[in-house]
């Protein structure tokens, strides 16, 4: 989308083109009832909060909370997740930090569910990486630029190809989920979600 690299002089048209057939390739996949989660924070209205709310947790830790609170209902999760990294991800080094308070008895609420954390040395050999981003990516640009983008209206055609569940967090959610000390408030209750069971697992 940045036109850079391999891409630099790509017109939309073009781009658009491989983002249907990516799309399109995503939706013939025939793995086990994947689920996609993403979260994106309205910078703008967090900075603002983190004025009255000075210990507030940063942006990332806010989205990791968001998409666990999805992830750990999944069905095989006593099983273990295993999360992937590319290179140079800015969330990497905050995760593994987190971890680090997890073991020292400070840590998040899911840190036990996660079994490993890598970093991948080649993107390649993760394509479920990329087609991650590329959901993610869509669904921020709709919220960050509205359904008349030519990328934000790309948004709904990813519930289309698998099941995406986004999460768009702005001030009057912020100010909804956390107390004045920064702690997540008790009486927050996460989103209401069913997930079924993988295919292979009901047979």
């Amino acid at each position: 989308m940045h036109n850079k690299d391999g891409y630099s002089g790509w017109a939309y048209a073009r781009v658009a083109a491989l983002v249907g057939e990516l799309m399109n390739l995503l939706g013939h996949t025939e793995q086990a009832d994947p689920l996609a989660t993403s979260c994106s924070v309205n910078l703008e209205d967090y900075r603002k909060v983190k004025l009255h709310i000075p210990a507030l947790r940063g942006p990332e830790a806010i989205c990791l909370d968001a998409c666990f609170g999805l992830a750990v209902r999944h069905p095989l999760r006593d099983l273990g997740i295993e999360l992937l990294f590319d290179r140079e991800e800015s969330f990497y080094p905050i995760l593994k930090k987190m971890m680090k308070q997890y073991d020292r008895g400070r840590g998040v609420w899911w840190a036990s569910y996660v079994s490993s954390i890598t970093e991948v040395e080649d993107m390649r050999e993760s394509p479920e990486i990329q087609a991650s981003d590329l959901l993610a990516w869509l669904a921020n640009r709709y919220y960050t630029h509205g359904s008349g983008e030519k990328w934000g209206r790309w948004f709904f055609g990813t519930f289309l190809v698998k099941k995406h569940y986004h999460r768009h967090i702005d001030e009057q959610v912020l100010l909804s989920l956390f107390d004045l000390d920064g702690s997540m408030k008790p009486d927050v209750q996460l989103p209401e979600v069913r997930i079924r069971a993988p295919f292979s697992e009901r047979n």
